[in-house]
């Protein structure tokens, strides 16, 4: 019978110890807080943290001194080459390539309509740019600048296009004309630098100047739309490489503008 009471109280003993290890396992696992979802913490951050990001914007000048080297050296050695060969070559793939310039044409409209939703929105008082906000106006700024200044800059350069397609306008393609015209003026002499590149470039150099964690991505809409200018033989190479240098300027010299006004 001893025995019997002492395995009794053993087996008691062990079962009170479990649950109190249980319940002590459960009130730690409800005290814990939860972690928010990493994709809520970068949406937050997106949405309300400052723009004080300095040290970690890009740097462009490599980039830029990449552009400016690759138009200087594409105007002797690879513009004529090319558009031959795309000429000759690629006419089957036209549309798809045309297609993929269409980014570039929805930039300055996008740019325009964000640009009246957020004054309308500002001016109710119910709403005021985080982040985010002013990473897209900056972009929306950039899109619509853009704009002008390639068509100056068209102007300035007055260079014919690689096809005949404006006006019966001289071109390389259709009666050997190449170079540079300056001050010419008019549709058939405004390829230099590409407008669709420039269009492009600028407000996705904006968002990359303002948001660091977008890092290559912000080259995935400009490489579509110079891919399909090239294939479709509407620019030269150096017309492309030039309007990324353009476009660059534009976006980023913008987007630091509006950080420099920002904290005045």
């Amino acid at each position: 019978m001893a025995a019997g009471y002492e395995d009794g109280d053993s087996t008691r003993l062990v079962l009170s110890l479990s649950r109190l290890f249980r319940s002590k396992d459960a009130s730690a696992i409800q005290s814990t807080p939860k972690k928010p979802a990493l994709w809520k913490t970068r949406m937050y951050s997106l949405r309300h943290s400052s723009d004080d990001t300095t040290s970690s914007r890009p740097v462009w000048w490599p980039l830029t001194g990449l552009a400016t080297i690759m138009t200087m050296l594409a105007i002797p050695l690879l513009d004529r080459g090319w558009s031959s060969w795309a000429h000759a070559i690629l006419p089957p793939w036209k549309p798809v390539f045309i297609w993929m310039t269409r980014p570039a044409e929805m930039a300055a409209p996008l740019g325009a309509l964000y640009l009246l939703l957020a004054a309308l929105a500002a001016a109710s008082g119910r709403w005021r740019p985080g982040r985010m906000g002013w990473a897209l106006i900056a972009a929306a700024l950039a899109a619509l600048v853009a704009v002008p200044v390639k068509d100056e800059l068209k102007y300035l350069f007055g260079r014919p296009w690689p096809e005949t397609w404006i006006d019966n306008n001289p071109s390389w393609i259709g009666n050997g004309i190449f170079g540079f015209f300056p001050l010419h003026g008019g549709r058939g002499w405004a390829s230099f630098p590409s407008g669709h590149t420039t269009m492009i470039t600028a407000p996705m150099a904006a968002l990359r100047d303002r948001l660091p964690e977008l890092r290559g991505f912000w080259l995935l809409p400009v490489a579509c739309v110079a891919i399909g200018l090239l294939g479709a033989d509407f620019h030269f190479i150096s017309d492309v490489t030039a309007g990324m240098l353009t476009g660059i300027t534009c976006g980023a010299g913008l987007s630091t503008i509006i950080r420099s006004s920002e904290r005045s």
